[in-house]
Parts: structure tokens; sequence; C-alpha cells
């Protein structure tokens, strides 16, 4: 995010100068739109810690398809019915063999992610600070701005979530289980 709006505008709830969504001094919604506001608290990364279905599953028919065809490449070399083609052969099962694992990879790391945040995970408190589905350098689903606590003070995460009909309030509070990078809104939200 850039710096867009240096000049800060006035709160018309308090008076107060502000340059975010939400007034710092009066919690007042100010109107600044969530991608034009200058984000006064550092940003740290965040990585989504929810499991969602198709992330693994799209994945993991690649790696069963893959599979399949070393399984069916190392029958047919066994058998001796691609004698003429042996070298192509033993190619082709390398490349899908080794597809198959980096594929399989992907699509166990978030659930790996998400048994880590809930093991080992600390409740908090989130502040939403913005709610879009237009920022242009995201390229799917939505990404809420959210204020956080941590114990190096406050900071902002964009968290990308991928139910786009969810809507959150800007300054409401949602609870979140976060384990050093990895965050995880909660379905029992406040």
């Amino acid at each position: 995010m850039s710096n867009k709006n240096i000049n800060p505008v006035h709160c018309s709830h308090c008076g107060a100068p502000i340059t975010t969504e939400i007034c710092p001094y009066c919690n007042a919604l100010t109107g600044i739109n969530a991608d034009e506001s200058y984000m006064n608290y550092p940003e740290i990364n965040c990585k989504e810690a929810s499991i969602v279905l198709w992330k693994i599953l799209f994945p993991m028919y690649f790696v069963l398809g893959f599979v399949f065809i070393v399984f069916i490449t190392i029958s047919g070399l066994l058998n001796g019915e691609l004698e003429g083609n042996s070298v192509a052969a033993w190619i082709m099962c390398g490349i899908f063999g080794i597809s198959s694992i980096v594929l399989f990879i992907i699509a166990i790391k978030p659930i790996f992610r998400y048994l880590k945040v809930k093991i080992k995970g600390k409740e908090i408190e989130a502040t939403v600070y913005g709610d879009r589905s237009d920022w242009k350098d995201l390229s799917s689903g939505k990404t809420i701005k959210l204020l956080v606590n941590t114990k190096d003070g406050y900071r902002f995460i964009l968290y990308q979530v991928e139910d786009t009909n969810k809507s959150y309030e800007i300054n409401s509070k949602i609870k979140l289980l976060v384990y050093k990078d990895n965050f995880l809104i909660l379905k029992n939200n406040i």
C-alpha cells in the first residue's frame, strides 16, 4: 500500500486529524477508503491458516493422475511392453513422479499450517479496518485489513479470505488464532 493520503483530514465526530478508515481517537468511521488510507502502523505478512477445500483437492486430482500414469508406465516397462521406448518412459516417470511430489506438498501445506495454528496458536482480538474485494494488487478472494496488537505493538495485517460473500463490518472486533505469521479467523466471532 502506498501512502496516498498523506495530508490528514479531520474526523467529523471529534475533529482529530485522521488518515485511516477508523478514527484512532473516537473509533468512528471516517469514510476514507481502505485503499486510500495511510497505514500509520507497520504491516506484517500474514499467512492464512484456514483450510480451503479446493486448494487441497485441485492439486490432489493431478497427483492421483500423475501417480496413475507413473504406475501404468512402470508396469509397462516391467512387463516388457515398452522395450523400444524405455529411456523416454523412465524420463516421463521421473517428470511425473517429481511433479506428483511437488503437488502433494502444495496440497498438504495448508493442512499442516491449520493444525499448527489450532494446536499452538494464541487467541487474539483484531479490529476490522477495511473490507475490500477489489484491491488491485490481489488476484483473488477478498482482503480484510485488520489491526492487531502484537508483542511489538499495533500492526496491520492484510488477511485474504476465500468467502467473498461474508461481510466484515468496519470497526467490528473479530477473534483470530495466531502462531508466528500464521493467522486464522475463528468461526465464533464477537
